[in-house]
């Protein structure tokens, strides 16, 4: 990561004590001035001039470099003046006049030195408070400018390594898809599971496959260790019933509600590769709120399709078809199942009124056995 460039600081951020290089040659002027005055006869007299020429070195270096310098010139001048000598006293002048005269420029040049000086001191400090303020909002565009073309290079690099990724995201949960029509009831668990936690995020969820001796659930995928759901089911569960009858159960959906039993939130059948048997369903069990909609049903058909590509129906599956299956050829036959149908089926027969009975198993074995023995001899009057 790029470090901020340094910010640029001015030096002597305090106000100046030491007078400035060029206030050190205006004084040398005034010096100069001085000893011209004091050693060269011709040169003219200046105290003899009002105001005193002196004025203009003290006035210039207290407004053009504060207090220090002009307190040094009004110091130079005075020293000048009593190194030249200062004038004589007027006849009949008093000492007090006297003194009055020689000295109110002096103290003049002192007290203008301390004003000028002070105010000038206070522009320089101001000055001083506009040019570092400059400084850092020259150092901020600096760094902001750094940053924004760091920030530029950043992301340009994201996005290369973002299109360049081998495995992203969508990939990932296509081949995982695509791997569940390569594998067997045995195999399979590992790319079950995969498959669910990339489509469905942190999904309890299982699939169940037709066995002769029931329907267990043959694979798990985020199930806790304390689930509290369903290892197997029989024939006579509402869910199974609902899975041979091929329709797909939904949460969302009233009517589905029952049939789920509380097993589950969605549930869709694994149909076989030609239609005509159940093999098993996927269920899940339970899914995160802001995961649920209405394509969920959809995303999970998806998903048993690719299964039943893998899986053959096989003879245990054979076993469940639905009920509704053409009758065997031989009427024989078809009376001889529908009697061992009935017999299996009338002690579990419990009477329940008209508007109750619904579509139920054992009703249905004695519709099964009634329309066997009315089809019986008419197969047989065709036939003859």
């Amino acid at each position: 990561m790029s470090q901020s460039p340094t910010r640029p600081t001015r030096e002597g951020t305090g106000l100046p004590v030491l007078p400035s290089r060029m206030a050190l040659i205006e004084l040398g002027v005034l010096i100069a001035v001085i000893l011209l005055e004091r050693f060269v006869e011709p040169f003219p007299d200046l105290s003899r001039m009002n105001p005193h020429p002196y004025w203009i070195f003290v006035l210039l270096l207290s407004l053009q470099y504060g207090t220090v310098s002009g307190l040094l010139a009004a110091v130079v001048a005075i020293v000048g003046t009593l190194a030249i000598g200062l004038p004589e006293a007027d006849i009949g002048e008093s000492y007090f006049e006297y003194l009055v005269r020689v000295w109110t420029q002096p103290v003049l040049w002192l007290i203008m030195a301390l004003m000028l000086g002070s105010f000038r001191m206070q522009q320089i400090e101001f000055r001083d408070d506009l040019m570092r303020e400059v400084d850092d909002l020259q150092a901020r565009g600096v760094a902001l400018v750094d940053h924004a073309k760091h920030l530029k290079a950043r992301c340009e690099a994201l996005e290369r390594e973002l299109v360049s990724s081998s495995d992203p995201e969508g990939f990932r949960v296509l081949d995982a898809v695509v791997r569940l029509t390569q594998v067997s009831q045995n195999d399979g668990e590992a790319a079950f599971r995969e498959a669910m936690t990339l489509a469905f995020p942190r999904a309890q969820a299982s699939a169940v496959f037709a066995r002769p001796d029931g329907w267990p659930v043959i694979w798990r995928c985020g199930w806790p260790d304390s689930a509290p759901w369903k290892t197997s089911f029989i024939m006579g569960d509402a869910l199974v019933v609902a899975m041979l009858e091929k329709r797909s159960l939904s949460i969302l959906a009233a009517e589905d509600e029952a049939a789920l039993q509380g097993e589950g939130q969605f549930a869709v059948p694994i149909v076989s590769a030609d239609g005509l048997s159940v093999i098993g369903f996927i269920k899940i069990e339970s899914l995160p709120a802001p995961a649920i909609s209405a394509a969920t049903v959809e995303r999970l058909k998806l998903l048993a399709r690719q299964l039943s590509v893998s899986l053959p129906a096989g003879d245990a599956a054979a076993v469940y078809e639905p009920r509704r299956a053409s009758a065997p050829a031989n009427p024989a036959s078809a009376v001889s199942q529908g009697l061992a149908a009935a017999i299996r089926y009338l002690p579990r027969i419990r009477w329940k009124p008209a508007a109750n009975r619904g579509d139920v198993p054992e009703r249905r074995a004695v519709e099964d056995v009634t329309t066997a023995v009315e089809e019986t001899p008419r197969t047989f009057v065709r036939r003859t």
